[in-house]
């Protein structure tokens, strides 16, 4: 788990220019699917942020064989305004996407 976990925040890191910090490991989900698919729950901090706090932050990596790849890494959303829907990928044909804070827009027909 140290090493999906430190590829991950690697290449979150080389990727976004971010100085993510380990802070502690949360849970994982684990996958198989032409290899293995983590979904790993974590604490980090950004020490190139004003705000250094740790915050949580959920990660998809695929291993397979001798390779690993991030699919996904991003701050966990409020469990309050999570939504999960599936949708097709390459990780076992469902990958879950967690939406946040949506609004929907209800026509007015009363404005012109």
């Amino acid at each position: 788990m140290d090493l999906l976990i430190k590829t991950a925040i690697e290449a979150k890191n080389e990727d976004y220019g971010t100085q993510l910090d380990f802070v502690e490991y949360v849970s994982a989900n684990v996958t198989a699917a032409q290899g293995f698919c983590f979904y790993i729950t974590l604490w980090a901090k950004d020490l190139s942020s004003p705000d250094p706090e740790p915050k949580l932050y959920q990660t998809l990596v695929r291993k397979f064989r001798d390779e690993m790849h991030v699919h996904e890494f991003k701050l966990k959303p409020p469990q309050q305004e999570t939504r999960m829907i599936d949708t097709e990928n390459d990780c076992n044909s469902i990958k879950k996407v967690f939406i946040t804070n949506i609004a929907y827009k209800k026509n007015d027909q009363n404005s012109t």
